[in-house]
């Protein structure tokens, strides 16, 4: 079915051989606030970029990690690095121009810094980076018939639009760093803003790659005829896979970031892809500023497996490593909606402007035939813009709380833990709660009864109660608003997340 077009642009390294140079164990001081600081620097020789590998434990998610290499300084929260450890054991840090990355811990005060153990295992050497246009030795930039997106965008708005939705993705799996493309996709709510991503199952297809996952938006060319993109956004807080299937080649993902401003939630189209159909594709070659080809769909592919993929051939442009992932479009009025994600093929400059040349061929998911599962998120129900999952509390009224857990799905558990009339303990549940917008949360509320933890479980004695409702509205900046009912009494308290 031809090659997979995703591209390795860095190797492993461990920290304990001589290719390193810098490490030393964390040394903590006492911070202006109350907290506890410490530093570290890593160093491989000759990289052009550099990505770290750290391993943690008893890391609280308030703490705060700042990497700094290449005179760019990128921040994530301890929250962000549990995640990923969680998936793959190893928190990849973003990537950092230059050969030496320095690391930067600062722990919140109370917090016992003898208590968090943090190391970095290894390094992932890249041979390219942000600053290089990820140009690597051997491979180069992308081939001259690529046209840049700077040279159409001023003729058509509808591709200026549209480009803004795609992004260069940069993931690492076992210190191997790789390349790929990806387009920002509308789940059909107006009002919502959910960071879904459409890209390749044969690149992004485990949730250890997707943690690991930087995203660059707007890596392209000012204007016509430029070599360096002047502006451009790095996004390090990872993913969360929703789906990948690799008989199709397609991968759905939930961004951690919110869709940088500016960004471009793209349609997409349920229906089949007809034989002559113009098409665009929009992409990031070779790891170069982003591209433009245009060529028509031929008839579907079947492979040897019996999957089938949407079929390409190129009038202009063509696609390299590097372009794994991302789209093809058609146009439908003034937009450019979304019909696949690119898996490979033998498309080169070699063949471009040859429809009838087989090896002018490139093979994509095809979005028509994923619609069924795609529509569980992006089916135009209200869905919330952001994961609200912790701790939910009022300063000023310490001894309860929310707890709330959102996962993959959107689907929601939340705990209110506080005191009954007589002052004791008790928690209150809400199972099933359900997205009325895309930051309000409503559900009925539920008191529980059971055994002791100190005595035998007795499931007779378990009983769940309908005691009322509850309302979350949560606001942009960390803060929320509780409504509830319980035993027909109402309250309303301002909450914010711990």
């Amino acid at each position: 079915m031809g090659d997979e077009k995703r591209m390795p642009i860095g190797r492993r390294r461990d920290i304990a051989g001589e290719a390193i140079e810098g490490y030393a164990p964390l040394q903590w001081k006492t911070s202006a606030g109350g907290g506890h600081i410490a530093r570290l620097s890593i160093t491989s020789p000759g990289a052009s970029a550099l990505r770290v590998g750290i391993v943690a434990r008893n890391l609280p998610a308030g703490a705060q990690l700042r990497f700094a290499g290449g005179g760019a300084t990128l921040v994530a929260s301890g929250a962000m690095a549990l995640a990923a450890l969680e998936a793959q054991g190893t928190y990849w840090s973003p990537v950092t121009d230059g050969d030496t990355q320095t690391i930067e811990v600062s722990l919140p005060a109370g917090i016992d810094p003898r208590t968090v153990l943090l190391s970095a295992d290894a390094a992932s050497h890249l041979a390219a980076g942000p600053r290089g246009r990820f140009k690597t030795t051997g491979q180069g930039a992308a081939a001259a018939c690529n046209d840049d997106i700077a040279c159409a965008a001023p003729s058509n708005a509808a591709i200026a639009q549209v480009a803004r939705s795609v992004a260069k993705l940069v993931y690492t799996e076992n210190g191997v760093t790789y390349l790929c493309s990806g387009s920002l996709i509308s789940d059909g709510d107006t009002a919502s803003h959910v960071p879904y991503l459409y890209t390749a199952a044969h690149g992004i297809g485990s949730q250890a790659a997707a943690a690991s996952l930087n995203s660059f938006w707007f890596y392209e060319a000012e204007q016509c005829g430029a070599t360096v993109p002047v502006r451009y956004e790095q996004q390090s807080g990872g993913a969360t896979l929703l789906f990948a299937n690799p008989a199709s080649d397609a991968a759905l993902l939930r961004l951690r970031d919110r869709a940088p401003d500016g960004a471009w939630f793209a349609g997409w189209d349920a229906g089949a892809l007809e034989a002559g159909e113009h098409i665009v594709a929009l992409h990031h070659p070779a790891g170069d500023l982003k591209k433009l080809s245009s060529g028509v769909a031929l008839p579907p592919t079947v492979s040897s497996a019996g999957s089938s993929y949407a079929t390409a051939a190129w009038s202009t442009g063509s696609t390299e490593g590097g372009s794994s992932g991302s789209g093809i479009f058609t146009r439908v009025g003034g937009e450019y909606f979304l019909r696949g994600g690119l898996r490979g093929g033998s498309a080169s400059c070699n063949s471009t402007g040859h429809l009838d040349d087989p090896s002018n061929r490139d093979y994509y998911s095809r979005i028509d035939l994923e619609a069924g599962r795609l529509r569980q998120w992006l089916g135009g129900a209200s869905q919330p813009d952001d994961d609200y999952t912790g701790t939910w509390w009022n300063a000023d009224e310490p001894g309860w709380g929310v707890t709330m857990v959102q996962d993959a799905s959107n689907r929601v558990f939340a705990t209110v833990y506080t005191y009954d009339n007589a002052g004791q303990p008790t928690w209150l549940v809400l199972p099933d709660a359900r997205w009325k917008g895309v930051a309000t949360l409503e559900g009925a509320v539920y008191r529980t009864t059971g055994t002791s933890l100190a005595s035998g479980y007795d499931a007779r004695k378990f009983s769940i109660v309908a005691v009322g409702s509850a309302q979350l509205d949560f606001g942009g900046d960390g803060s929320a608003k509780l409504v509830l009912t319980v035993d027909g009494r109402s309250v309303a308290k301002k909450i914010r997340r711990q």
